[in-house]
């Protein structure tokens, strides 16, 4: 899985992956990750993802252009502080960059729907983009463990079960 953007989604997607094993590429134009949350909201996750085989993470940089998202022989051109430079971007490709909610009348799914039929590859998208919630840390961590529930789901094979998460459940969003 790319991430592009090292917001408190992308945090919490990156943590929530690495935690089934996934290889996460995570991209982003922050210099730090997710800072907009406090030190208390990702004391745990950061360091989690910093020590994790599983993550890569390159931050003050941009995605400038994708080959073959979704595919293992996916990459992308990556330009920062460390100039130019192609990166293997193992998985589909998610964007946590959004700051603007959708209209109320465009649905998650109609809406993921449609930018993964103009990309060509799955799109999942979480955080205030598409939650009608307030901006919360809280708010922001579900709905990244939810996107992320959803592509290691999508990303599975088909004969392993995901598994569920039992404390979240009816939790209100």
């Amino acid at each position: 899985m790319t991430i592009w953007g090292a917001d408190s989604v992308a945090l919490s997607v990156a943590d929530t992956l690495a935690a089934h094993g996934t290889r996460v590429l995570l991209v982003g134009p922050e210099q730090a990750i997710a800072p907009e949350s406090g030190r208390r909201a990702k004391i745990l996750a950061v360091p989690r993802l910093e020590s994790s085989p599983h993550v890569r993470i390159v931050l003050d940089a941009r995605i400038v252009e994708a080959v073959a998202p979704g595919t293992p022989e996916g990459r992308v051109r990556v330009v920062g502080a460390d100039g130019e430079r192609w990166l293997e971007a193992p998985g589909p490709l998610l964007v946590s960059r959004g700051v603007v909610p959708l209209g109320a009348a465009v649905d998650r799914e109609g809406r993921e729907a449609a930018f993964g039929l103009g990309a060509g590859v799955p799109v999942v998208l979480a955080g205030t983009v598409v939650d009608q919630t307030p901006p919360t840390a809280s708010n922001a961590i579900k709905s990244g463990y939810d996107a992320a529930e959803r592509l290691a789901a999508a990303l599975a094979p088909a004969a392993s079960p995901t598994p569920s998460a039992p404390i979240l459940e009816g939790a209100s969003a």
